[in-house]
């Protein structure tokens, strides 16, 4: 039987923003076209564009490179063929988890959290955190109720490579940068209704810990004549221990 590398030449890490949109026009047609989460869709040309956008702008923001004082690492991973063109994409990210209200909070909203804990800080004790881990300097800025996690996501392969191991091997690649990052526990949100995703994670050693309602951007049908919507969607939580 064929294998990732029957598949794939490399699997390389990336946060050039060339590359980041590439991701994103190839997400839309892996996983918002021809995905297993919605059953494919047919999108209106102008609902694709605002689409591929949408997604653009989120993925450049979560995993494009790290400037000024970001303290949230992330990595996007891209599975190629031998012509160079993706056959799957998979990203890590560190997020700042509320453990009261089990949300994982944007980027934005993290980075905010651990500079203003670092501003209300002396300037000693600033200067004592200046080299230290982000493990360290988020257990001495963060309240109590909120802690880090790395979040794996935007999970797609594409349509006639499924099945060939090139999603397991992105998985593997962001567990290791997580690993990387000096974290031995890994999470992620998959749609409930998502079966073969579900699947694929739990083949992987993910157990299922909670499932709760997500505000999430959706494209329209295209007979519908709208752009994109949000709708609350069931989403479930899967964590995995690299103990």
């Amino acid at each position: 039987s064929e294998t990732a590398e029957d598949k794939f030449v490399f699997v390389s890490r990336t946060d050039e923003y060339v590359e980041i949109e590439e991701c994103a026009e190839f997400f839309v047609s892996s996983f918002w076209e021809q995905g297993t989460a919605l059953g494919g869709l047919q999108l209106d040309p102008s609902v694709r564009n605002l689409l591929l956008k949408e997604q653009t702008e989120d993925m450049s923001g979560r995993y494009g490179k790290l400037v000024g004082n970001r303290k949230l690492s992330s990595s996007l991973f891209l599975a190629r063929d031998g012509d160079g063109a993706i056959e799957g994409c998979c990203g890590i990210e560190i997020a700042v988890a509320d453990r009261e209200t089990n949300q994982i909070l944007s980027r934005e909203q993290g980075e905010q959290l651990l500079l203003g804990g670092l501003a209300s800080l002396g300037g000693r004790s600033r200067n004592e955190l200046r080299k230290a881990p982000l493990v360290q300097v988020a257990a001495a800025v963060l309240p109590s109720t909120k802690g880090l996690i790395p979040v794996l996501s935007n999970l797609a392969v594409r349509e006639d490579t499924r099945g060939k191991g090139v999603g397991s091997e992105l998985c593997k690649r962001c567990e290791d940068a997580a690993k990387e990052w000096g974290f031995m526990e890994i999470l992620l949100l998959v749609e409930e209704q998502n079966m073969a995703a579900r699947k694929l994670y739990q083949k992987l050693g993910y157990q299922e810990m909670f499932t709760q309602s997500q505000d999430t951007v959706r494209p329209a049908r295209a007979e519908s004549g709208d752009g994109l919507k949000t709708e609350p969607v069931s989403i479930v939580a899967m964590a995995k221990s690299m103990q």
